[in-house]
């Protein structure tokens, strides 16, 4: 049976926090990008039915005004969720803060 050390132990431990803190943060990179994309999408197909340049079955305007606002909502908090982690690395707690702020904003925002 091989000898492990204290300090070995240690060392890959903290080598193990160091990749999952990385591995969480490119998660919730893919996570804010592709959602503030998709609600960017989906202010701009709004803003054009809005504005008769595209129709849509049974859709008012006023709704679709709603919905390019929420969008918008959206699509800058996601938008600049990810700007700020690309610029500020976090550490694993307070990314996953900024995940469950961001769920619960957008859970507010849809009710």
């Amino acid at each position: 049976m091989p000898h492990t050390s204290a300090t070995f132990t240690t060392e890959f431990r903290h080598e193990f926090e160091v990749e999952r803190e990385r591995w969480l943060q490119k998660r919730f990179l893919w996570y804010s990008g592709i959602l503030g994309g998709w609600n960017a999408l989906k202010c701009c197909i709004s803003l054009l039915v809005v504005m008769g340049i595209i129709s849509a079955a049974n859709k008012e305007w006023n709704a679709a005004l709603i919905e390019a606002a929420a969008a918008f909502c959206f699509a800058s908090m996601f938008g600049g969720a990810f700007v700020y982690v690309r610029k500020h690395p976090l550490p694993r707690e307070q990314t996953l803060r900024l995940v469950g702020g961001l769920i619960i904003a957008v859970g507010l925002i849809t009710l």
